[in-house]
C-alpha cells in the first residue's frame, strides 16, 4: 500500500527537478534562485509536505531537546518552574520533554537509559541522581543541572538559600511572639535539613516532623496538640495549605508559614507568609548553565561543577498573617 506521506521526492517529481534541489530550496540555501525556492515552497504547501523535524535534528548531530525531570507536578511550585523553564528553553531553540520519575525520589539507571535513547542534548532535574550512576560514562555523556536542589554528588546545582529562608521564618515567628515551633517536611528531600537548620538558629529547641508520601495531616495535628505547638513552618506552601485546612476545621489557633511564596506567581493561590525566591533568577541561572555545559560538552567532558545559590526574601501576609 502506498504511503500518503508526502516526501521531498514527490515535490521533485511534480516540478521535474532533483531531490537535492528541493532540499536546498526548502532550506533557502543561496545556491538556489529565489524563483525556484518559491516554486518549491508553493508546491510543498499544495501537496501537504511536512518536514521530518527529528530526522533534520539528528542529521545535525543534535536532537534539540532538553529533558525536564520531576516527581510531583501536583505541587504548584513544579508547575510554575516547568512552565518558565520550558518557555526559556524554547527561546533558545530547543524543545522540552518532561519525564516523570517515581523511583525512590532519585533518577535511576532505567531513566538514564531512556534519556540516552531519546538522544536529549541536556537534562534539568528537580531530583538528584542515584549514586550508582553518577560516575558512569553514560551519565557523564549528558550535560546535567540540578534545579532547586543541592546535589550530594559532583553535579552542578542551582538552588535557593534554604538556610537563610529558615532564619527569616524564625525571626518572623519570634517577632510574632511564637514560643513552640514545629517544622514539617518530606523525609526524602535534602533541602529539608537546611531549612530546619536555619530555623534552629532562632529556635534551637524547635521540633521537626518528617513524613513519607501518602501520609495525611493527622500526625501533624497530633504533634501540635501533644507538644503545645503555636506555629508550624511547612517545607512548602502546598504542605502549609494542607495543614492549615485541618487546623481551621479543628478551630486551632496556630500560625502557619511556608516556603516558595506560590501566591507571588499565582494570585488565586491561598496567601500565606512564606519564603520567597526569585523564580525567574532560578530559571535563568539553571537554563544558562545548562546551555553553557551543552556547548562545552561538544568540546570536552571536563567542565567545572558549580553551586549557584539564589537569595531569598520573606513575603509577609498582611493583617494577622497565617
Amino acid at each position: 500500500m502506498k504511503s500518503n506521506v508526502v516526501c521531498q521526492k514527490d515535490i521533485a517529481e511534480e516540478l521535474g527537478i532533483s531531490v537535492n534541489t528541493v532540499s536546498h530550496a526548502l532550506r533557502g540555501l543561496s545556491d538556489i534562485s529565489e524563483e525556484t525556492i518559491q516554486k518549491v515552497r508553493d508546491k510543498a504547501v499544495e501537496l501537504g509536505y511536512v518536514p521530518n523535524s527529528m530526522a533534520i535534528k539528528l542529521k545535525s548531530g543534535s536532537s534539540k531537546t532538553i529533558a525536564l525531570i520531576y516527581d510531583n507536578l501536583t505541587n504548584p511550585y513544579f508547575t510554575i518552574m516547568a512552565s518558565k523553564l520550558s518557555s526559556l528553553i524554547k527561546k533558545n531553540g530547543y524543545d522540552t520533554i518532561i519525564y516523570p520519575c517515581q523511583s525512590n525520589y532519585e533518577v535511576d539507571a532505567k531513566l538514564l537509559n531512556d534519556l540516552i535513547a531519546s538522544q536529549v542534548d541536556g537534562v534539568l532535574s528537580f531530583l538528584d541522581f542515584d549514586e550508582k550512576i553518577v560516575d558512569t560514562k553514560a551519565f557523564k555523556s549528558i550535560p546535567v543541572v540540578l534545579v532547586g536542589r543541592l546535589s550530594k554528588y559532583n553535579i552542578t546545582s542551582v538552588y535557593s538559600d534554604d538556610l537563610n529562608g529558615g532564619v527569616l521564618i524564625g525571626n518572623y515567628l519570634k517577632k510574632s511572639g511564637c514560643k513552640n515551633v514545629l517544622f514539617v517536611a518530606p523525609a526524602h528531600i535534602e533541602a529539608s535539613s537546611r531549612r530546619y537548620k536555619g530555623l534552629c538558629k532562632i529556635y534551637p529547641n524547635s521540633k521537626s516532623l518528617y513524613f513519607t508520601e501518602g501520609e495525611d495531616e493527622g500526625r501533624v495535628i497530633d504533634e501540635i496538640k501533644k507538644s503545645n505547638i503555636d506555629a508550624v513552618f511547612a517545607f512548602n506552601d502546598s504542605i502549609a495549605c494542607m495543614i492549615n485546612r485541618e487546623i481551621k476545621r479543628q478551630q486551632l489557633n496556630i500560625k502557619i508559614v511556608g516556603f516558595d511564596s506560590i501566591y507571588s506567581e499565582l494570585p488565586f493561590f491561598y496567601e500565606l507568609t512564606s519564603v520567597k525566591h526569585d523564580f525567574d533568577k532560578l530559571v535563568d541561572a539553571s537554563v544558562n548553565e545548562l546551555f553553557n555545559r551543552i556547548k562545552l560538552n561538544k568540546e570536552s567532558f571536563n567542565y567545572e561543577t558549580k553551586r549557584i545559590m539564589i537569595p531569598v526574601t520573606l513575603h509577609i501576609k498582611e493583617e494577622n498573617g497565617l
